[in-house]
């Protein structure tokens, strides 16, 4: 077997992507699976349902506000098991209710919980990369392939269960998700803490990043955030309104994990070459034309064309974000910098799903809900490329190889 450096950080990232497989890739994206049925038996509105991962998308801005000064307390490590215990414990429980204001606290919660994963992990796997000047991109880029793990398993699952049992059965189909997590949990605890470093604590000091030099990126990051959650909150719901059967149910939101997980063999190195806000445009402008396809044509083929498209580019924006802020903020700042970054994410994902809920409502039809995803992320590839990298960020560049 081979022990190499390289290797054994990549061993470490694929267990520590166990975490947003659980926080996001079951704990917010699986709830799309389960929206139809939800809204069926609970008479919910487009707005209704969008609120949820809307409530979804505020825990997640709370819990990336609460990351960096719980880090002056606690590991980061420490941070990233709490939101795995926690998602893993509130997804079977959101199945015994269906009191809008419980469902929505839960919802809430493993919005909460799911930011800690993302984060504290995020800032976790930048570190690590670090120690991989020649694959940084890639090492980096298999954290955020973690979510894309989550999505593949509970879309080879849940459509069917639900076809099984019927619609009805939406609380035991809650069930099946905490089953699901829970296997993964038991991955992600094989981590190697003591191969962590504890160091990378939080740092409010703005010297080496400045926010309003951010600005085109952060509104291009809200943008996105706001844009492809309309997809992973609708089209599922979209396509089987529209006709589509189980089993393409089933492939079409496999085929988006699949691609998730693939995408950092496609986009490593991109992502480690391109400055200034380039890959994150030309990221974002992938995920565009894959969110477009469908509302053009629901015919199998350009369905699946778009989950391979859409899935294989929407989590390594994330990716180019955090190799942004690496290049351009001292290593002591991560957990802060990508703290905001996610900040302006969840915003976005905030606005999103509430927003074509409420569109949809108005106008009677999900298509017009999801044509203000696309503009949202149009409006996030033109931001993208007005973003330069900073005059001294060549400083942090230097220092992350010197380490």
């Amino acid at each position: 077997m081979d022990n190499s450096p390289d290797n054994a950080l990549i061993r470490q990232l694929v267990f520590i992507a166990m975490a947003p497989a659980i926080g996001l890739g079951i704990g917010r994206f699986a709830y799309a699976l389960l929206l139809p049925e939800m809204r069926s038996e609970l008479h919910w509105t487009y707005s209704q349902a969008g609120w949820m991962n809307t409530i979804n998308a505020a825990g997640y801005l709370i819990g990336a506000l609460l990351t960096a000064p719980l880090a002056k307390h606690f590991s980061l490590m420490k941070l990233l098991q709490a939101g795995v215990i926690v998602s893993v414990i509130a997804l079977p429980i959101t199945g015994l209710t269906g009191n809008f204001a419980a469902l929505s606290f839960l919802r809430l919660l493993v919005g909460i919980s799911g930011a800690f994963c993302f984060v504290a992990g995020g800032a976790i796997a930048a570190s690590l990369a670090t120690r991989s000047v020649n694959r940084s991109g890639l090492i980096l880029s298999l954290f955020y392939a973690g979510p894309g793990v989550g999505i593949a398993l509970s879309g080879s699952m849940l459509p069917f269960y639900i076809d099984r049992f019927g619609s009805a059965a939406w609380g035991g189909a809650w069930f099946v998700l905490g089953a699901s997590a829970l296997v993964l949990a038991v991955m992600f605890f094989r981590v190697d803490t003591s191969q962590i470093s504890s160091g990378a604590q939080s740092s409010t000091n703005l010297s080496s990043f400045k926010l309003l030099q951010n600005i085109p990126v952060l509104i291009a990051y809200t943008a996105f955030g706001a844009g492809y959650i309309g997809y992973m909150t609708f089209m599922f719901t979209y396509l089987k309104e529209s006709g589509a059967s189980t089993a393409q149910l089933a492939a079409f939101w496999a085929t988006i994990g699949v691609a998730s997980m693939m995408s950092p063999w496609l986009w490593g190195n991109v992502i480690t070459r391109l400055r200034r806000g380039l890959a994150i445009s030309l990221l974002t402008f992938i995920t565009l034309i894959g969110a477009a396809i469908p509302l053009a044509s629901t015919s199998s083929s350009m369905v699946f064309v778009s989950a391979a498209i859409f899935g294989a580019a929407f989590f390594s924006v994330p990716a180019a974000t955090t190799a942004f802020a690496k290049r351009n903020a001292a290593v002591s700042q991560w957990p802060y910098v990508i703290g905001v970054f996610t900040v302006a994410f969840g915003a976005g994902q905030v606005i999103g799903p509430v927003l074509s809920g409420i569109i949809s409502d108005n106008s009677g039809s999900l298509f017009n809900g999801l044509i203000w995803g696309c503009f949202f992320l149009g409006a996030g590839v033109v931001l993208s490329l007005l973003q330069k990298d900073h005059p001294d960020s060549t400083q942090c560049v230097r220092s992350l190889k010197e380490r």
